[in-house]
């Protein structure tokens, strides 16, 4: 279909026009919201994909959730929003050149949708909205051979296997026998859950070597809802503080970008989130991947204008970029390549047709 900008325009005008056909809205009622703004970029871009409207809005996302801290901190102490890396305005760029006249209202589709999915993140309450837009807009299932578990029966499934109180009572266990092996082992622990967190950054120095974490796992991670329903069966200090940590695969490079942002939607650690194959990838190249992925993201969390040399540990061999151990993501946000031209063909010439009579009066 031929784009034509005015009538796109007039599509953008009409409030009873539906872009999005109501087949493709997702059931919950905040994931379709975040879908009928997103699709608004549809008209503006030419009537992409939503394939493609989605993965480049899932890019900015985590982009803007990784750069976050440092534009809190250089708001604390100049007032202005920090300076993105050059890496990032590039991703910028390539994201604009789709849209052409039109970026800046693009950008505000995207930005509301973004305010949107905040919005509906609840710490007491965590779901996957990522999952459904994907499986209902984006085009998964039956025809890709994706099909995500629903956030009811990964809550449901979590709440059979893992038990509130056990866990409880497991991460303190684990806390107590660190704590015994350490240099002050007369050292006694909270009683009260509001007292652990400042407890643990106060004393994690003198114990930290030493704990066991509990690892869980995923080995095909999809959108992480299963590792969010997870997630809620522990603590919630011992989350924020690295005694639970969580593990995430997926062969999709789109899937694990989904599960990173719900993890930083609700104050998780992704670094442990990756894209490979749990069945052949060696634990050599997963702890690779989770150290390039920690660099990444305590690199772009440091304002530009005070970014150290170096982030990793002292000592410590810097891990490889993130972007040579990864595969090439299914995204459009690429380098842009310009279009190819076929030459005009040479119109071939009219020959001079001949006047014939009929014979009659000549």
């Amino acid at each position: 279909m031929k784009y034509n900008m005015h009538q796109a325009d007039r599509l953008r005008d009409c409030e009873s026009v539906q872009m999005v056909k109501r087949r493709d809205l997702p059931a919950n009622a905040q994931a379709a919201a975040i879908v009928k703004v997103l699709d608004r970029n549809s008209a503006l871009s030419g009537y992409r994909r939503p394939t493609d409207l989605f993965a480049e809005w899932l890019h900015i996302v985590e982009l803007t959730l990784l750069r976050m801290p440092a534009h809190v901190k250089t708001i604390s102490q100049l007032g202005v929003l920090d300076q993105d890396p050059p890496e990032i305005q590039e991703i910028w760029k390539r994201v604009g050149h789709f849209y052409g006249a039109h970026t800046a209202e693009a950008f505000a589709n995207f930005r509301e949708a973004f305010q949107l999915l905040c919005e509906s993140a609840d710490p007491g309450d965590m779901k996957d909205l990522l999952g459904p837009i994907y499986m209902a807009w984006v085009g998964g299932g039956e025809s890709w051979g994706q099909f995500f578990t629903p956030m009811s029966l990964s809550q449901l499934l979590a709440s059979m296997l893992m038990d509130v109180d056990e866990n409880h009572a497991e991460i303190v266990r684990r806390v107590q026998e660190a704590i015994a092996r350490s240099p002050q082992p007369d050292l006694v622990v909270p009683t009260d859950d509001a007292e652990w967190e400042g407890f643990i950054r106060a004393t994690c120095a003198i114990w930290g070597p030493q704990v066991e974490v509990f690892a869980l796992s995923e080995p095909a991670c999809g959108s992480g809802g299963m590792l969010l329903a997870g997630a809620q069966r522990f603590p919630r200090w011992a989350l924020t503080t690295g005694l639970v940590r969580l593990h995430g695969i997926d062969l999709d490079p789109t899937c694990t970008r989904m599960t990173r942002i719900n993890l930083m939607l609700y104050g998780l650690c992704p670094d442990a989130v990756i894209c490979g194959n749990a069945l052949i990838d060696s634990p050599a190249d997963i702890v690779q991947k989770i150290a390039a992925n920690r660099e990444q993201r305590l690199r772009w969390a440091q304002p530009v204008n005070a970014m150290p040399v170096a982030v990793h540990e002292a000592g410590v061999e810097p891990a490889r970029p993130l972007a040579e151990l990864e595969p090439r993501p299914l995204s459009p946000v690429g380098p842009i390549k310009p279009r190819r031209t076929a030459p005009a063909r040479p119109r071939p010439k009219t020959r001079p047709t001949a006047q014939m009579g009929l014979g009659i009066g000549d």
